[in-house]
């Protein structure tokens, strides 16, 4: 038996529909008025508070660089990778009580019904690369996710500003991943501007395929991160 379009998502994927527990009534975080006067005041549109509102969120993942401020030993035997795994676990619990049916987050996308939904898949990113990848990628990773995948998403969704995609999400991650590479990488100019064109490339096309299970909220923050380590350790064997 087909399943009927309104249990698709967006690129056609058969929606998994969790209810909540019987007898357990799920906690609504957020009544959407906020939403929907941020919406009337930035896009004259009340209906477009939602997605201003995930955008928000994207740009404010960028506060996690804070991490590197942050004293290696904040107390003793509490240290800041400690803090972040915490700090991530809430999320992760979060996200159990969503898919559980006891929480009703806002802006909650269709296709995020029966999956874990892209702000963990991007918490997971930063973690993993804020932990195991020196500084300046993680640093360039992280800022390019969070500020050129909304832009990516406006342009988009923009017939006005469409033709820009997508030369300028390009041309912002080169010019967010630059000043990492030079200032707290060291890198060269010959090198750096090569190393943040690719690191752009591959966040740009990785954002555009859309699988189910697998958010480009992940892959633009870790293959990015992975492609700028890999240079630069290829570059340090043959200099």
């Amino acid at each position: 038996m087909p399943i009927p379009k309104a249990l698709r998502d967006g690129e056609g994927n058969a929606l998994t529909v969790r209810r909540p527990l019987p007898g357990v009534d799920p906690v609504r975080v957020g009544s959407g008025r906020f939403r929907r006067w941020l919406g009337l005041h930035l896009a004259g549109d009340p209906s477009a508070g939602d997605r201003l509102f995930r955008r928000g969120l994207h740009l404010i993942t960028s506060l996690g660089l804070v991490y590197y401020l942050l004293p290696v030993t904040i107390l003793p035997g509490f240290s800041r990778a400690l803090l972040l795994l915490a700090g991530y676990a809430v999320v992760v619990a979060l996200e159990a009580f969503r898919l559980g049916g006891w929480l009703q987050l806002p802006s909650m996308r269709p296709h995020e019904e029966g999956r874990p939904a892209s702000y963990l898949y991007f918490a997971t990113a930063v973690v993993a690369v804020l932990l195991l990848v020196p500084e300046p990628f993680a640093v360039a990773a992280i800022l390019g996710t969070a500020l050129v995948d909304p832009l990516i998403g406006e342009l988009k969704g923009s017939t006005r500003w469409r033709s820009l995609y997508p030369v300028a999400p390009l041309v912002l991650y080169v010019g967010l991943a630059l000043p990492c590479l030079l200032l707290l990488g060291g890198t060269r100019w010959e090198l750096a501007v090569p190393f943040a064109a690719a690191a752009a490339l591959v966040a740009v096309a990785v954002e555009s395929p859309k699988h189910r299970h697998l958010d480009d909220d992940l892959l633009m923050t870790i293959l990015p991160a992975l492609t700028l380590w890999g240079l630069a350790a290829l570059a340090a064997r043959l200099t």
